[in-house]
């Protein structure tokens, strides 16, 4: 199994360094908000985005590839954060609401937007809960670390990637946060962005392996919450990393 699992980190290595800019996926996006009626106060919000998205286009057209990542990186966090707020309903519309309830409105599309704690079925007894918990508690995850402006996994971390893999595995009730932070180099968003690509080819990794999407949650910090506040070569180096927070399912 870990055998295997190496391979497959390998391939991680390879694909985050080598995988080809899909600028379509943007464009599409763009598209699907500007025809979203429920989106009309984000008009100037989703303007942005596409004029960040024609600017990689002509960057990529001149041969400027990173600049061009960096302008479609920006435009994929901003649409992510229209997608995220929505717009005040209009009093006709919070009428339209009450008059016509929403019969599938229920505990399961909570659930669904929360995008964790999934419900976990057939847990024994009390007992058994308990002695979970103490294992959760009782595991001290360790923190892997990245190179500057990259979000490959390095070799050095991939024992410390399969130990938190062997941990999930065995404890099929126990979940895990992923949280993603970078160095105080680059812009605020470049950074919200590598911090996600961070926590991503992590969780993607633990997928492959047989890990439950519901089970992981990513989450980026960015700059944000620096382990090391000085602006030295030594603190840069432990600011680039990945946490983990394992918590037992509710």
């Amino acid at each position: 199994m870990k055998l295997y699992a190496l391979i497959i980190l390998s391939i991680f290595m390879i694909a985050s360094c080598t995988s080809p800019k899909n600028f379509t996926k943007t464009k599409t996006s763009i598209d699907e908000l500007k025809n979203n009626k429920e989106l009309d106060c984000q008009k100037d919000n989703i303007k942005s985005a596409e004029d960040l998205y024609t600017e990689a286009i002509k960057l990529q057209k001149a041969d400027k590839e990173d600049e061009a990542e960096i302008k479609i990186m920006v435009a994929n966090e901003m649409i992510r954060n229209i997608k995220k707020t929505a717009c005040p309903e209009t009093p006709e519309e919070k009428d339209n609401d009450l008059s016509q309830p929403n019969e599938n409105s229920n505990d399961d599309n909570v659930k669904i937007n929360n995008d964790f704690n999934p419900e976990i079925k057939n847990i024994p007894d009390p007992a058994n809960e308990k002695i979970s918990l103490s294992v959760v508690s009782n595991y001290t995850p360790e923190t892997i670390y990245f190179d500057f402006n990259s979000y490959k996994i390095k070799e050095d971390s991939q024992k410390t990637l399969l130990k938190h893999l062997d941990f999930l595995l065995a404890n099929p009730q126990v979940n895990v946060t992923i949280g993603g932070h970078t160095d105080s180099r680059g812009s605020e968003e470049y950074n919200l962005t590598l911090g996600e690509k961070r926590a991503l080819v992590i969780k993607k990794f633990f997928i492959t392996q047989g890990i439950s999407k519901e089970r992981l949650k990513t989450i980026t910090y960015g700059e944000e919450l620096p382990a090391d506040n000085s602006n030295t070569k030594e603190a840069h180096n432990k600011n680039r990393r990945a946490e983990f927070k394992f918590l037992l399912s509710k």
